[in-house]
């Protein structure tokens, strides 16, 4: 659409966030008044959001206001200049009427209290006002804004709406109906918390730029803009257009009609992974949409959704931009970070997965955990703002899966879900206090401290000195600071420090283990203590350039600053001046989990996230993400061919793998694996030895095509026990491959990928940092410490625990009789967030919904658009030519 070049203004009137907030959750701390104003109307926060969204409506399209004699402006005007056939207003061409409450606000020059019910309606108009002179009495609108206070639907007081009497042109018109939350998943028009308050909150007062010189009866004249005449462009007495014709509902786009396909099968797939029958979409129970996401900020609130920063902190391709856009892609905080994996991590089908998993395995009776106390641990990170607000309004109680799916407009908790499924969001990093000197054992596994408020007032935390304050106290209660915390990597350690318990197959706590330590291996590194290598997770993680280009520098925020249009009302420029700033840190927050993503791309309608970006209109958001995962991926490991011979049939190569990152490769969650595929190409091209080769399916085959039985952990004919594929030094059979993984059995030694089921550690080879230490980096305990150390054969291979980051490894291939040379020898290193290993588990362990959706998801999932073919992603890969 080409909307998205036209009016920053235009794009609140048209794309409001919000769904109409009310007081059905939370309802031991919020008040509700049901005081009507002189429109006769009931408060907002009165109804469920739909209904008083039908009555408003009435009672705009009606025109109601009109009959009640309500006080109008002058004239229809301009809110910015007309130049070079570009509209440089806050809003169309506007006409506006007051209610009698805010007419004797006005008379009091604007002090004291607004009160509740006081309303304000804008008319609009195709820009500039030129268009209507002469003829101003005789238009009527189509299409209005309309803001109405409610002193308790947020903390900014208001409830902000669209309404349009003909949104689709047809004739004979059909109102406007009232919002809902179904694919693709647009702005609902009307609600308390939207993005109007980007420009609302820089006003001087009660986020309305309302002024007497506009209004009949009171002395002045409107501002007055400079107007050219490149808006001439149809006779003087033709129609007059809608606001904006290129924001008229278009036909369904592409993307969404390519969202909507079922997907064929693979049968492969379903072959493999036998254990559910093929099912269709409306079998699949899908995840609440990102418009029920929608969560204000109130006083009585720790948290509040992101949608309450986009506001101000999303990209703005409007005429006062461009802003926090490169090479058209959203390169804002909220547009890369709501397309990062943290930013998905409420609604991630992975995740919720394991979840069924862990409460299939070790709810017992008896047990020490039961299922919603293993949801409510596990949720304490992946819901975590749900999480926290539950358990803290509600002292003793679990929060639950049912309640991260929460969603309904008569379910209490749907503010816990729409606070969980928002991921670990900005109110969650930009609310951490300073942790400095903190054993990391008090703030693990999620338990970070929120900074106190102070007065009243929560602060948030950023990395720039000096911001400007105004117009976020105003809209949200915040007041943003500096804080050097946002800069360090303890402020990533809660989350990535995780310690669980251990249950036996009684659910019974045998242990507590570290299921990640990712900030414990940077502490181990070279990253965290070498002054020639010194970076901090940030310092990787929200890079400062867009794809290698040069440094960014961007205002760091979008509101009513001092490029707008001077207005009535608003505050001193001082007070709201927003410069760029350089050292602008993306928030791409990129690991290479580009499987997780890829679910996302091709399953929005079911996870519940939109195509297009609600702010810029752009739908490349999580190409965009997956393409910061594959720059990530690029960085991450590296292949050498130290030595290759022939010597007759016999090739015998020497390989070195480094990781060039500043923890484990691969880290975070133990089930992830790195594998090295070899192969030995002939004269011809055609491979006639290979170890590691895959099918289509990313596992691992011997020479015949057949699944290796260390990738279902089959028992050996011979021992009985189930197999695995050992740390290698040499391999010599196409039957061994190099893995490096993390392999755990439980209490009844099996092997496992339960978090909650990790008794006995088999194997370790995750590639070590550079830096890395059996001792462990200085003050780190000997627990910490063993967080970090290989176990398996890796722990006495001397090259593996040098510290150089890097592992040795020696390939002996016996080649067919009769090979011609001469010989390439080809190394890749290959990497699998969700190896088929585990896939096997989630599906053997568990049966419940969120297990057959990702196995629905898994098994249609066209991997011909994916970055991972045959389901394993490319890291690095060297070749040599051998000639015998």
């Amino acid at each position: 659409m080409r909307w998205v070049s036209k009016l920053f203004f235009l794009l609140t009137v048209f794309f409001l966030v919000g769904c109409g907030q009310n007081r059905e959750s939370f309802v031991a701390t919020g008040t509700t008044s049901s005081t009507a104003g002189s429109s006769g109307l009931p408060l907002p926060s009165a109804l469920p959001s739909k209904l008083y969204e039908e009555k408003l409506y009435t009672f705009i399209g009606s025109r109601k206001y009109v009959d009640l004699g309500w006080t109008k402006d002058k004239t229809i005007r301009d809110t910015g200049p007309f130049q070079n056939g570009v509209y440089y207003g806050t809003h169309p061409a506007v006409r506006v009427y007051y209610s009698p409450e805010v007419i004797t606000w006005l008379k009091s020059e604007r002090v004291g209290v607004l009160p509740d019910g006081a309303m304000i309606i804008k008319e609009m108009f195709q820009p500039p006002a030129a268009r209507y002179t002469g003829r101003v009495d005789t238009i009527v609108p189509t299409q209005w804004t309309i803001i109405v206070r409610d002193s308790v639907g947020s903390k900014d007081g208001w409830y902000w709406s669209y309404f349009s009497s003909n949104p689709d042109g047809s004739d004979p018109p059909v109102p406007q109906a009232p919002d809902n939350d179904d694919f693709p998943f647009n702005y609902p028009n009307s609600g308390f918390g939207l993005y109007c308050v980007r420009c609302h909150a820089s006003a001087d007062n009660t986020l309305t730029f309302a002024s007497t010189e506009n209004i009949e009866g009171f002395p002045g004249r409107p501002q007055v803009y400079a107007v050219d005449n490149s808006w001439i462009s149809r006779p003087a007495d033709g129609p007059v257009p809608h606001i904006n014709d290129d924001n008229q509902p278009e036909e369904t786009s592409p993307a969404v009609l390519e969202a909507l396909k079922e997907g064929a099968v693979d049968q492969e797939f379903l072959d493999y992974f036998n254990q559910f029958p093929p099912s269709t979409r409306s079998e699949i129970q899908s995840i609440p949409p990102t418009t029920t996401d929608h969560v204000v900020a109130q006083s009585h609130r720790d948290f509040f959704t992101s949608d309450q920063c986009m506001s101000c902190h999303a990209g703005d391709n409007s005429p006062f931009g461009p802003n926090m856009i490169k090479d058209d892609t959203d390169i804002s905080p909220f547009g890369e970070w709501s397309w990062s994996m943290m930013g998905l991590a409420g609604r991630d089908p992975i995740f919720y997965a394991q979840l069924e998993s862990e409460g299939a395995l070790h709810s017992q009776p008896g047990g020490d955990f039961s299922e919603p106390a293993i949801q409510n641990l596990c949720l304490h990170c992946h819901g975590v703002m749900g999480q926290r607000q539950f358990t803290t309004d509600n002292p003793g109680e679990l929060f639950t899966t049912q309640d991260a799916l929460a969603s309904g407009e008569g379910d209490p908790h749907k503010d816990y879900g729409g606070l969980a499924r928002d991921g670990v969001s900005c109110m969650v990093c930009h609310q951490i206090a300073d942790q400095t000197g903190l054993p990391i054992t008090e703030i693990e596994t999620g338990d970070f401290l929120l900074a106190p408020a102070t007065n009243g007032i929560r602060s948030i935390f950023g990395p720039f000195q000096q911001p400007t304050t105004k117009p976020m106290l105003q809209a949200l209660g915040l007041k943003p600071v500096v804080g050097a915390q946002i800069s360090q990597s303890l402020l990533c350690a809660s989350c990535h420090t995780v310690k669980l318990p251990v249950l036996d197959a009684q659910g019974k706590t045998v242990a507590e283990k570290y299921e990640q330590a990712t900030y414990l291996e940077w502490q181990n590194s070279a990253f965290s203590r070498d002054t020639a290598n010194l970076k901090s997770c940030q310092d990787c993680h929200l890079p400062k350039t867009f794809h290698d280009s040069e440094p960014l520098e961007f205002k760091i925020a979008n509101v009513q600053d001092q490029d707008f249009p001077v207005a009535d009302g608003v505050s001193p420029v001082n007070e709201i001046t927003v410069e760029p700033r350089a050292d602008y840190g993306r928030h791409a927050l990129a690991g290479i989990n580009v499987f997780g993503l890829t679910f996302f791309q091709q399953y929005p309608d079911i996870l519940g996230v939109p195509v297009k970006s609600f702010m810029t209109g752009f739908d490349n958001g999580l190409n965009n993400s997956i393409q910061n995962s594959l720059d990530q991926a690029a960085q991450s490991g590296r292949i050498d061919i130290l030595s290759s011979q022939a010597s007759g049939t016999v090739v015998e190569t020497k390989l070195r793998v480094r990781n060039v990152v500043g923890h484990r490769f691969p880290s975070g969650v133990g089930f992830r694996r790195l594998f090295l595929q070899f192969n030995v190409l002939d004269a011809s091209g055609q491979t006639v030895w290979a170890s590691g080769r895959t099918n289509d399916l990313g596992v691992i085959v011997d020479s015949n095509g057949v699944a290796l039985p260390s990738e279902s952990h089959q028992n050996d004919p011979v021992t009985g026990k189930q197999t695995y594929q050992p740390h290698y030094q040499v391999v010599d059979s196409q039957s061994k491959a190099q893995i490096y993984e993390e392999l755990v059995k439980n209490t009844e030694g099996r092997f496992t990928t339960s978090f909650l089921g990790r008794a006995v550690d088999v194997k370790d080879n995750r590639l070590l940092p550079a830096g890395w230490s059996a001792q462990g980096a200085p003050g780190m305990s000997p627990e910490l410490v063993e967080a970090t150390l290989p176990s398996g054969n890796a722990a006495t291979d001397p090259d593996f625990i040098d510290g150089t980051g890097s592992d040795t490894i020696s390939y002996r291939a016996t080649l067919p009789v009769g090979s011609q040379g001469p010989f390439t020898v080809k190394a890749q290193l290959f990497y699998q967030a969700i190896p088929p290993i585990y896939l096997n588990d989630r599906f053997n362990d568990a049966d419940g919904p969120a297990t057959k959706r990702l196995h629905y998801m898994s098994s249609r999932l066209d991997l011909d658009k994916t970055t991972f073919p045959g389901w394993k992603l490319a890291i690095a890969q060297a070749t040599s030519t051998v000639t015998p």
